[in-house]
C-alpha cells in the first residue's frame, strides 16, 4: 500500500504528508562546458560498448554519467580513479578477473553492494588494446583539469544554492527545521560533510559500508539532536 494511503486506528494518517519541491539552477559556464565534455565522453564509449556488446562498459559509463550529475566532485574522483586504473593497466598488461556487472541487477542491490559495484565499474574498459588505453586516458586528462577548476574555485552553482537554502536569511536552518540530505554518491556526501561544516557545529551521517555499531551510534547522534524539535525532524528534505 502507498503511504499516502495507511492510516492509523483511529483513521489519522501514519505518515506526515509529504511535500515535494524542486529547486532550479542555472550552471555556470564553466560547468557547462564540463558537463557537455564528459557527456560527449560518455555517450562515445556508450555507444561503442553497446555496439560491441560489452555491458560492463556500458555500466561503467552510465555511472559516470550519473556522477555527473551528483556533484563535481563526485565526477572528478571517478575520472581520476578510471584514470589510474587505466594506467596501472597500461603499466603492467593485465587486467583483473572480470565480472559481469548488469544495471538491472545494481538497481535491486543493497547500498553497501551498488558500492563495490561502482568501485568495480570505474576500471572497466572494452579490450587489452594499449593504443585505444592511450587514447582514453587522453581523453580524460582534459576532463579531469576541467572538473579540478571548478572545485579548486569553490564555485559549484549547486552547493551555492544547497549553501542559499540551508543558510540563507529565509534558509531552512533560519526557520527551526533539522536538515536529512540523502546523495547517490559517497564522493558527494564526503564533499558535502566537509563544506558544512564549516556552518554546523556537528553533522551525523551514515555511509554503506559502515558496520552497525556505526550506524547506530550515528543514529543516535541524530536522534538527540531531534528531541527538542521532533516534528521538524520528521521532514526528510532531498537536496542533492
Amino acid at each position: 500500500r502507498l503511504k499516502e494511503n495507511m492510516v492509523n486506528f483511529d483513521g489519522t494518517p501514519l505518515f506526515p504528508k509529504r511535500t515535494t519541491i524542486t529547486l532550479g539552477f542555472d550552471l555556470s559556464p564553466a560547468e557547462m562546458d564540463l558537463y557537455e565534455a564528459v557527456t560527449d565522453y560518455v555517450r562515445h564509449y556508450f555507444n561503442r560498448a553497446k555496439q560491441n556488446n560489452k555491458p560492463n562498459v556500458t555500466f561503467a559509463m552510465m555511472i559516470l554519467q550519473r556522477r555527473l550529475s551528483s556533484s563535481v566532485e563526485a565526477i572528478y574522483l571517478s575520472l581520476v580513479r578510471r584514470k589510474e586504473r587505466l594506467l596501472k593497466v597500461l603499466e603492467t598488461g593485465q587486467k583483473v578477473q572480470q565480472m559481469m556487472l548488469d544495471y538491472e541487477d545494481y538497481e535491486d542491490s543493497s547500498l553497501d553492494e551498488q558500492e563495490m559495484l561502482e568501485a568495480y565499474a570505474e576500471g572497466e574498459y572494452e579490450e587489452l588494446d594499449f593504443d585505444e588505453l592511450q587514447v582514453e586516458i587522453e581523453m580524460l586528462d582534459p576532463l579531469i583539469r576541467k572538473a579540478n577548476v571548478i572545485r579548486q574555485n569553490q564555485n559549484e552553482r549547486k552547493f551555492l544554492e544547497l549553501e542559499k537554502t540551508l543558510f540563507g536569511a529565509n534558509g531552512l536552518l533560519a526557520q527551526g527545521e533539522k536538515i536529512l540530505i540523502f546523495t547517490e554518491s559517497k564522493d558527494t556526501l564526503n564533499y558535502l560533510e566537509e563544506k558544512l561544516k564549516a556552518y554546523v557545529p556537528e553533522i551525523a551521517k551514515i555511509v554503506g559500508d559502515f558496520s552497525i555499531d556505526k550506524r547506530q551510534e550515528e543514529v543516535e547522534k541524530l536522534n538527540y539532536w531531534c528531541q527538542s524539535l521532533p516534528e521538524q525532524c520528521r521532514s526528510a528534505r532531498h537536496l542533492y
